[in-house]
């Protein structure tokens, strides 16, 4: 395999990150594809396994955590402090496991799978710590209501509903790790016989680096607050439920509302503002590597769009074909930025 120099590469790689960490989940809204968080995640996986692949040592990861971190509160200066535990987390288990990930192969889909459980748990964690257990045991008792009503004649449910949803969601994660773990084993036995110098792409102006406005997604907090809205109805206006049910619900909306408010109004900008303290004593020391990734993004964003242009107007094409063209252009290709309407000059990214 012929490729760039490693250093140009790490820069790429490291810009690819950021890229994933702080635009690609609105592009990927935009663009509607399903399951953003888990590609986001595999992607920030992806570059991190690159990185070593190349020869990254723990500095080298180091610094490029510090960089996306940087560059992530700069281009998306209202991520939760969740988010910055994930990415610490991705990069903070990398540098833990890199003499493993060094040697072994199979270490790599350790660590993908640490990521995608860890981005699936944190939701399942942060619910729970929010409207407590009183959360799952509502679903349960209203499950088990719906149930009765509709199959009268049955003994009612045999499980719990909300240990299902847990369950379900978790496996969907397990589920695209083994679709992820196949398809990265894939894409790295092709690199052995690909030649990085034979790609090229001029991007074309007319293509928005931006993949329009995104829209708000159904979220699970918003079907809470109703459920626990026709427990207490169930409970108090209509009875169905012994009163405890009732009060358990109001407990679950009272707990959420304090401990939101709490978060949001005093904690929440308190997380914020350390975090932001670390990374800034960071910023200073790798401010010419910060400017060079925030200048390559909008080029990375256009090579994301003009790529998935390309395969969406190919109904046939697969999406790992698409994924495939994609890593690789954004890892090796020369880009060029082609001529605008008013016939500018041509620019080159390398």
């Amino acid at each position: 395999m012929v490729v760039k120099s490693d250093r140009t590469l790490l820069a790429r790689l490291t810009a690819m990150w950021a890229l994933s960490e702080s635009a690609l989940g609105g592009i990927l809204h935009g663009l509607k594809i399903p399951f953003t968080g888990m590609v986001v995640s595999s992607i920030a996986v992806f570059s991190i396994l690159m990185m070593i692949r190349s020869g990254a040592g723990r500095g080298d990861l180091f610094k490029a955590l510090m960089i996306v971190a940087a560059v992530k509160a700069m281009v998306s200066p209202h991520s939760p402090p969740t988010a910055y535990m994930a990415l610490f987390f991705q990069g903070g288990l990398a540098m833990l496991m890199l003499s493993l990930l060094q040697k072994s192969p199979a270490a790599g889909y350790l660590l993908l799978f640490l990521a995608l459980m860890e981005s699936g748990l944190q939701k399942i964690i942060v619910l729970t710590l929010i409207f407590g257990r009183d959360l799952w045991s509502s679903i349960d008792v209203f499950a088990a209501y719906l149930y009765k009503s509709l199959l009268p004649q049955s003994s009612g449910l045999s499980f719990s509903i909300g240990f299902g949803i847990i369950a379900v969601y978790l496996a969907i994660h397990a589920l695209y790790f083994l679709l992820g773990a196949f398809w990265f084993r894939r894409f790295v036995k092709s690199l052995e016989t690909f030649d990085s110098e034979s790609i090229t792409i001029v991007l074309d102006n007319t293509i928005r680096a931006e993949a329009g406005k995104r829209k708000k997604r159904l979220r699970l907090s918003w079907l809470i607050y109703p459920l626990a809205i026709v427990l207490m109805a169930l409970t108090f206006i209509y009875p169905v439920f012994e009163s405890s049910v009732g009060w358990r619900a109001l407990r679950m909306v009272l707990r959420s509302v304090i401990l939101l408010s709490l978060w949001y109004g005093l904690a929440g900008p308190l997380v914020v503002r350390w975090m932001r303290k670390r990374i800034n004593s960071h910023r200073q020391q790798y401010s010419a590597e910060i400017d060079a990734v925030l200048d390559m993004l909008p080029v990375l964003k256009k090579v994301f769009m003009q790529v998935w242009r390309k395969h969406h107007r190919r109904p046939g094409r697969k999406l790992s074909a698409f994924l495939r063209e994609l890593l690789l252009t954004l890892l090796f290709a020369r880009i060029t930025v082609g001529r605008d309407e008013q016939g500018g000059g041509e620019e080159s990214a390398g």
